[in-house]
């Protein structure tokens, strides 16, 4: 029903479309250039140091304390306005980590008074209206930052992850609504949710299929009050595989408040039973979070907690919690530098797995263009 919905939807755009007439842009598409990149200097104590298992597989965070270049993006934006109206771009998103240059996001973006439509490598309507605490984080970004490069984390939520409802960047198709009174809406199909640019559909693999992604908003303001509030949804269905698993399904509800220089933001997230063996225990995990961030001139302030729990069956739960504080200043326009502290509890289900406590501190800089 959702797949006709989206696809009935997308053939009324395309036609009004072109009953606008030719549309023939008044000049080239507009190119601009933008990104940035982060250095920083980790610093970490832990009880568990090194887990168990063969070194290339686990991680070994016995020295404490490390460089890295946390992440380096550059994104190529490509917009005009043809003469009947129709608005059109297109986006080319590049990580690069060192090692390598990824293509992380490819689309091609028509709006109009009709709405916008997304044909590519995108994040789904679920994703693009989300909010949540770590949204006012400062510093690399608390739990939705890289924590998991250096705590040796047992338990499996142990970040904001929306497992397998969530499309990513899969290739996919989207339609939101235009915004009405701050209300604005968006669908996507993902046929495959493993199929990114070329790679070869395999409709037998691990990932999902069918995908249908639903993402709801409103933002206004008042005087010096704003908020933004979002619910997010998204179903899919399970390959043929020789491990059958559970339906993937979620949902995510999270608000943002902002008065003066303070935001605050949180909200809560449901795995369902995404992925999860047919017929085992157990479930893909809950996580909440909360964050109160400050700014005022060239300095912010935020701190914040994230909670996550996993039932994995007859052990019992995983459970994570996680505070983050920290600050930026801003040095100069595009330069900024951060500093942030992260205590974490890992607490897996696991009898013969060890707890680990972890203490971690980062300092960076970032250059944006």
């Amino acid at each position: 029903m959702m797949r006709k919905l989206l696809l009935g939807t997308t053939a009324i755009v395309g036609a009004s479309i072109l009953a606008t007439g030719q549309a023939l842009a008044a000049e080239p598409p507009e190119l601009k250039v933008s990104g940035y990149i982060r250095f920083e200097a980790w610093f970490a104590g832990q009880d568990e140091e090194q887990q168990t298992g063969t070194p290339e597989d686990n991680l070994n965070a016995s020295r404490g304390y490390h460089f890295r270049i946390d992440d380096a993006e550059i994104r190529f934006n490509a917009n005009g306005v043809a003469d009947n109206g129709l608005e059109y771009g297109g986006k080319v998103e590049l990580d690069l980590d060192g090692a390598s240059t990824i293509a992380d996001e490819i689309v091609i973006s028509l709006g109009g008074a009709w709405g916008t439509i997304f044909l590519g490598q995108e994040d789904g309507a679920e994703d693009l209206v989300k909010v949540a605490g770590f949204s006012v984080l400062s510093g690399q970004g608390g739990w939705d930052g890289d924590l998991d490069s250096t705590v040796n984390f047992n338990s499996d939520l142990n970040a904001p992850d929306s497992t397998g409802w969530d499309s990513g960047d899969a290739t996919k198709i989207t339609y939101f609504t235009p915004s009405f009174a701050g209300f604005r809406a968006g669908v996507s199909w993902t046929p495959d949710t493993g199929q990114e640019l070329s790679k070869i559909i395999d409709d037998g693999g691990s990932d999902f299929e069918n995908h249908i992604g639903v993402g709801v908003e409103h933002k206004g303001n008042f005087q010096d009050l704003g908020w933004h509030v979002s619910g997010r949804f998204g179903y899919a269905e399970p390959e043929d595989s020789t491990e059958p698993v559970d339906e993937a399904w979620g949902y995510s509800i999270g608000a943002r408040v902002n008065y003066m220089g303070w935001s605050l933001a949180g909200a809560w997230n449901d795995n369902g039973d995404s992925g999860v063996a047919t017929g085992a225990d157990g479930d893909a995990g809950q996580w909440w979070d909360v964050a109160l961030r400050y700014s005022t001139g060239p300095y912010t302030v935020a701190g914040g907690y994230f909670r996550g729990e996993i039932d994995t069956g007859p052990a019992g739960d995983d459970e994570v919690s996680i505070v983050s504080v920290g600050g930026n200043y801003v040095v100069a326009p595009g330069l900024d530098v951060y500093a942030e502290y992260n205590y974490v509890d890992d607490d897996p289900a696991d009898s013969t797995v060890e707890d680990n406590t972890a203490h971690v501190g980062v300092v960076g800089t970032r250059i944006s263009f």
